[in-house]
């Protein structure tokens, strides 16, 4: 019985360890510079992902405020956080992110608009 605990502590860690190292290789790889359809275009609409966990969102020039906060990755969902009330959220889906919601956007951002890495 104390065998089976051993391996069962020994399988958990394991478990735990392999998702963090999985999570911390998603945040590293979405660092950089979403365009819309891979235009680096002011008007199309860009994000810019930073390493310190902070990011710039330009919505396009509809409009002169460029929300910025700070963002989290959880499984495959990009979350930007300006403050409690103002969220956006993206899918992560390998080097594009697909904007699914964010009162603040929604009326200058279609749902479903893919936004592309550039490095």
């Amino acid at each position: 019985m104390k065998l089976k605990s051993i391996l069962l502590f020994i399988i958990i860690i394991a478990l735990i360890t392999s998702a963090c190292t999985y999570q911390n290789k998603v945040e590293k790889r979405i660092i950089g510079k979403y365009v819309v359809n891979g235009v680096d275009s002011e008007r199309l609409g860009w994000i810019m992902i930073e390493e310190d966990r902070t990011f710039v969102f330009n919505r396009g020039n509809a409009t002169s405020y460029r929300p910025e906060g700070t963002y989290k990755v959880k499984q495959d969902k990009l979350i930007l956080s300006v403050n409690d009330d103002e969220v956006y959220y993206f899918k992560i889906n390998g080097d594009s992110l697909i904007f699914e919601s964010g009162e603040m956007a929604e009326e200058l951002i279609d749902i479903g608009t893919v936004y592309e890495l550039i490095r």
